[in-house]
C-alpha cells in the first residue's frame, strides 16, 4: 500500500510539473507571437523606410528563410506550418 501511495504522489508531482511547464512555455510563445504581431503591423508600406525593414528582420531573423537584397530592394521570405513553428 505504501508503494501505491509514493507512485500516486510521484506521479502527481510530475504532472504537476510538466503542467507548470508547459503554461511557462505558453507564456513565452504569446509573447513572442505578440512581439512580433506588434512588429510587423508597425510597418506600413509607404512610410516604413529600409532601416525599418532591417530592424524587424534582425529582430525576428530565426523566422525567415532567406533574405536577398538587389540595388533597390530586398526579397525576405518566412514559411510558417500548422504546427507553429517556423521552417
Amino acid at each position: 500500500m505504501r508503494t501505491v501511495k509514493r507512485f500516486v504522489v510521484a506521479s502527481a508531482i510530475i504532472v504537476g510539473t510538466a503542467g507548470i511547464a508547459l503554461a511557462c512555455y505558453a507564456v513565452v510563445i504569446k509573447s513572442q507571437a505578440e512581439g512580433l504581431l506588434k512588429d510587423l503591423t508597425a510597418l506600413t508600406a509607404g512610410k516604413s523606410t529600409e532601416a525599418d525593414a532591417q530592424q524587424f528582420t534582425e529582430r525576428h531573423k530565426r523566422l525567415f528563410t532567406s533574405r536577398r537584397c538587389e540595388k533597390d530592394y530586398c526579397v525576405t521570405v518566412s514559411r510558417y506550418e500548422t504546427d507553429g513553428f517556423p521552417h
